[in-house]
């Protein structure tokens, strides 16, 4: 017999009897619950203050679902039964208001703002590497010129030339951070913005953030479908640069035990809305393992091949997020005003 689970965002939902105990994801909002009778679960707490938020979809208490016929709630996004995705609850007048208020928030933002948010072109980082390459040319110059001076020479080429290269790709990784805002198209935008923080370029993200989306409550990180791939579950907040990239280190780096390697292997652009809004995927390519494979060095190299095979877990995730041009500049539209509209275009 199904049971009835009561959410943190206020509403009830039923789902099979089987899955009592577990977690189950709000087929209202969107949110993990504990699936427990309505009845003996505590009162929730009270849902968190999203400005502008939407005014609440009209209250029904169950319909048919049109794909298994079974009796859901009215304002359901999918059926937890059959899954099946159902269509907006959201009206057109409560879309056009959302968009609106969103779109005024933009128009009293200064862009000026950004720009003292993201600092200059080059970070701490490229100045760094970019002196030392700098010191190591003059070494090799001096080897060339100067008497009995070949071993200087040498070593002032091949470190020259590494330290030449790391400065050219940071170089270049500033650059793109420095100009999300500033791409030829939301993918490219969003591929920039996942690569900055990935880089740890966290203030020149953080610049390409909606204001709205500079102030994300309770953000869950994202979720992985291989159980393998080591994840710690976890609600963030952020108002900062500093939170933004330590909430994506939950995702870039994963839990203190593991070693996880991350690629962006596809950026394209899901749908454009009337409203000027652009739903945007990107495709990571995600590789964990544990640390303590480092122990197995010492053993040798056909032992550390064959625990590589086995103890890393792959898999893919699809970062969806939307885009909003505004004054020729390309925002991310964050935290829970993505999720809003998000639902508001299922």
């Amino acid at each position: 017999m199904p049971i009835s689970v009561a959410c943190t965002c206020g509403k009830t939902f039923r789902v099979r009897d089987d899955l009592a105990g577990q977690t189950v994801t709000c087929q209202v909002c969107g949110a993990s619950v504990q699936a427990v009778a309505a009845e003996e679960s505590a009162a929730p707490p009270p849902p968190p203050v999203v400005a502008q938020a939407l005014p609440a979809a009209p209250a029904g208490e169950t319909m048919a679902c049109p794909a298994c016929a079974e009796a859901i709630p009215r304002n359901s996004l999918r059926c937890p039964y059959c899954k099946e995705r159902l269509s907006s609850h959201l009206t057109e007048d409560q879309k056009a208001a959302f968009i609106q208020g969103l779109k005024q928030s933009m128009e009293s933002h200064a862009p000026a703002m950004d720009d003292d948010l993201r600092g200059g072109l080059m970070t701490l980082k490229t100045m760094v590497v970019g002196g030392f390459a700098f010191a190591f040319v003059v070494l090799f110059l001096y080897g060339i010129m100067a008497r009995d001076a070949q071993a200087a020479g040498v070593f002032g080429f091949i470190f020259g030339g590494i330290f030449g290269i790391a400065f050219l790709v940071s170089l270049n990784n500033d650059y793109q951070a420095h100009h999300i805002p500033d791409a030829s198209s939301a993918d490219q935008a969003l591929k920039r913005y996942l690569t900055a923080l990935q880089n740890r370029r966290s203030r020149k993200a953080f610049a390409a953030v909606t204001p709205l989306g500079r102030r994300a409550k309770d953000v869950e990180s994202i979720k992985f479908n291989n159980p393998k791939v080591a994840h710690t579950p976890v609600l963030s907040s952020y108002g900062d640069a500093d939170g933004l990239q330590k909430y994506w280190k939950t995702i870039f780096a994963g839990p203190t035990s593991t070693t996880r390697s991350i690629t962006i292997k596809n950026v394209q652009t899901v749908r454009q809305t009337p409203d000027g809004l652009t739903v945007v995927e990107a495709r990571l390519g995600v590789t964990s393992y544990s640390n303590y494979l480092y122990l197995t060095v010492f053993l040798g190299v056909l032992i550390c091949a064959l625990l590589i095979l086995i103890l890393q877990a792959r898999d893919e995730v699809v970062v969806r997020k939307v885009m909003l041009k505004h004054k020729g500049r390309w925002y991310v539209v964050d935290g829970s005003i993505s999720s809003t509209i998000d639902r508001a275009y299922a």
